[in-house]
């Protein structure tokens, strides 16, 4: 009951985020409409470096699953990111996830629990090294051109404290039992545990890991500083590196489809604090956010059917 109480708030928080954004670009079509006026060469330019950019986020999936000896070809660890993240777009509570989990369950009979396991202990690396990566880039900056947004300093410094405080936690802990009335808590607690430590158990793979987690997060940031610079708005890339590594966060509070709303909201808030004007900001993220979903829905309707087939000529074996 409490799950379909849940789902069910999803499903309104989404629809007024959803309801928003549509009034908001109403409201303000004047500066949207300045979408049109990017050339087509430009914007064939950007989708493309946006599939370049997807080839990073999936490449992480690869090597996350060579922790378990599972080799994917580059139509399953591309295809199923690919999927993964379409279908976010399109069914509720990231659905695309467990579309991925019985795919692997399926082909490579990677049990469910693991794949949870597995998922919770991603995004704690994860997590650390955008933490890492937000904390460096404020250090750089000072140490360039001796300012501070104390803002930012402070969040970022906030995030990497917990999360690399949960990392050291993780990495001396086997096994927790807490005296508690939830009791999926300490599945949960141990799920994530057992994600951890089979990154743990194999340090070059998890070396690897990280390196790609740095790239990718790199990778977006150029993304979305295309994105402000076909617009002709004058931003600095280690602001946008910034504002990237702290989107990695959002996925907490990803409640909409494909993090609709949650996204853009988190993008135009750094770039209030960063002294990006509101309007400015949520326009770059449109276009990111456009040119993001043109490669996903493309892509993904390509490697569902392709995943699909994959399934049934495996199960003919």
């Amino acid at each position: 009951m409490k799950t379909k109480n849940l789902n069910l708030l999803k499903v309104l928080f989404s629809i007024i985020f959803i309801g928003a954004s549509v009034y908001y670009v109403i409201m303000n079509w004047a500066i949207f409409s300045a979408i049109g006026n990017i050339s087509i060469v430009i914007l064939f330019c950007l989708i493309g470096y946006a599939f370049v950019s997807l080839i990073f986020v999936a490449l992480t999936f690869k090597y996350q699953m060579k922790l378990f000896n599972i080799n994917l070809k580059f139509k399953e660890w591309f295809g199923l990111t690919i999927t993964n993240t379409m279908y976010n777009y399109i069914l509720p509570a990231r659905s695309g996830f467990v579309a991925r989990a019985i795919y692997m369950k399926n082909k490579y009979s990677f049990d469910y629990s693991k794949y949870i396991s597995f998922v919770s202990g991603a995004f704690i690396i994860s997590f650390l090294t955008a933490a890492f990566l937000a904390f460096v880039i404020q250090i750089i900056k000072y140490a360039i051109y001796r300012t501070l947004d104390n803002e930012l300093f402070f969040i970022s410094l906030t995030l990497l404290v917990v999360t690399f405080a949960c990392f050291i936690v993780l990495w001396k802990t086997k096994q927790v039992t807490i005296e508690t009335k939830w009791v999926r808590l300490n599945k949960i607690l141990n799920n994530i545990i057992a994600g951890f430590l089979q990154f743990k158990s194999s340090p070059i793979l998890l070396l690897k890991v990280v390196i790609i987690n740095f790239i990718t997060i790199i990778a977006l940031a150029l993304r979305l500083y295309f994105s402000f610079i076909v617009i002709n708005i004058d931003v600095h890339f280690g602001d946008v590196v910034l504002i990237q590594a702290i989107l990695t966060f959002s996925i907490i509070i990803s409640f909409t489809p494909g993090n609709l709303g949650v996204k853009e909201g988190v993008i135009t808030i750094m770039g209030m604090i960063i002294g990006i004007p509101p309007q400015d900001a949520i326009l770059a993220a449109a276009i990111d956010r456009t040119i993001s979903m043109i490669n996903i829905f493309l892509f993904g309707l390509i490697y569902h059917f392709v995943l699909l087939q994959e399934m049934n000529a495996y199960k003919k074996k």
